[in-house]
């Protein structure tokens, strides 16, 4: 950090609203992500409701940020971050203390859906006001941390049902406790207010820029829920010589521990190396899959890295977002970006599946190594045209489609 960066961090509260939102994020993944959705597959399935309403429940959020994501910009422009997180904060509790008390399951769809507008609500607004708050030359270690935290949380709700039990209202109790500690964060914070959005027209260049993003992101996505999806049951398939619930850990650790070093490699190289770098290596996984997939160290290293890289585009893209576009557009980049990642969440495990079932287990790692291949020639690509310069992108851009 320079030294004018390091003044302005003392003096300005960088550290102290950066940790705070870091809690914020933390403790409400933990809820959204982590704790309530694994709840309600546990209490509809006592009580004896079938699979197919399991999932169509359980795509509920998701079904939110798809809806929504495109809206949040102009709530962040218009209302800045702290109001739009209050806002994230009391769906999200209304929707928890529905779910204590609902055994309709209409009902709780509808619930998991309000818990999805907070989950996007929150997941721009503070991906936003990390960049916006992060000095240029420590950006990427801050993404890397609240990335890594993001996956703490997620990895948290399970320890809360391990502790409190899922068939009392406890654990969700506990969830509005830790929505309480968000909201305690959430007013700890200083006040940062977002320029108004820009309405130039589009470019080829924002073009460009937005779509790489979006790329990253959506191979982020497409990996990460297909690994989750599919690698307990690849393992025993592919007589994989680790447990199935071991393979499946490997790569989630990966996919949290790593977040931070791809942070600071980005702050050092910059996230177009960066992005090569982590694009490689899912190339080199995938082919590590198929060439050392019996040996039980190269495999469990395979899964490290797979998990870290995989996890690293979606955070090299939020990266790339801060240092290409200029501040007023932050929100737009953002909202992009999480659209991005949960259409490759979407498409990412009936593909696989698809592939898997027609060409065999050997199509997992495949498909993974094709989509990081032709991340690295559309980066290689972008990087001949592209000058480095942050960019003000054109409003028009983040709406098309709206």
């Amino acid at each position: 950090m320079t030294q004018a960066a390091a003044v302005a961090w003392r003096k300005g509260g960088i550290g102290h609203s950066l940790t705070h939102v870091n809690a914020l994020s933390f403790c409400s993944q933990a809820v959204q992500l982590g704790a309530v959705p694994a709840l309600i597959a546990l209490r509809l399935n006592a009580s004896g409701f079938s699979i197919t309403v399991l999932g169509i429940i359980a795509s509920a959020p998701w079904l939110a940020v798809l809806l929504l994501s495109h809206r949040i910009p102009r709530l962040l422009a218009r209302y800045n971050y702290r109001p739009v997180n209050a806002i994230a904060l009391a769906i999200s509790a209304a929707a928890v203390t529905v779910i204590i008390f609902a055994s309709n399951p209409l009902l709780i769809f509808a619930a998991n859906f309000c818990l999805g507008v907070g989950l996007i609500l929150r997941w721009i607004a503070c991906d936003s006001w990390i960049i916006d708050l992060a000095p240029d030359a420590i950006r990427g270690r801050a993404i890397g941390i609240h990335e890594t935290l993001m996956g703490c949380g997620i990895a948290a709700g399970p320890l809360i049902i391990a502790l409190f039990g899922s068939r009392s209202a406890a654990p969700l109790l506990a969830c509005l406790g830790l929505l309480f500690v968000a909201t305690y964060a959430l007013f700890a914070i200083g006040g940062s207010v977002p320029a108004p959005m820009a309405q130039d027209a589009p470019t080829a260049r924002s073009l460009r820029l937005i779509s790489l993003m979006a790329l990253a992101a959506f191979i982020a996505g497409f990996i990460e829920t297909s690994s989750v999806s599919f690698l307990p049951v690849l393992s025993l398939q592919a007589h994989w010589p680790i447990a199935s619930t071991l393979a499946l850990g490997v790569f989630t650790l990966g996919g949290t521990l790593l977040q931070l070093p791809i942070g600071y490699l980005a702050d050092t190289l910059g996230y177009r190396a960066a992005q090569l770098i982590t694009a490689g290596v899912i190339v080199a996984s995938a082919a590590s899959f198929i060439l050392l997939g019996h040996h039980f160290v190269p495999l469990l290293l395979t899964l490290f890295t797979l998990g870290g890289a995989a996890g690293a585009m979606n955070t090299l893209a939020v990266i790339e977002a801060g240092s290409s576009v200029a501040a007023n557009l932050i929100a737009a980049a953002a909202s992009r970006v999480a659209l991005a990642y949960t259409v490759g969440s979407i498409i990412g495990p009936p593909t696989v599946g698809f592939l898997v079932a027609i060409l065999g287990p050997a199509s997992f790692p495949f498909a993974f190594a094709t989509i990081g291949l032709a991340f690295c020639a559309a980066r290689l690509l972008g990087r001949a045209q592209s000058s480095g310069v942050k960019t003000t992108l054109p409003t028009a851009v983040f709406e098309a489609g709206t």
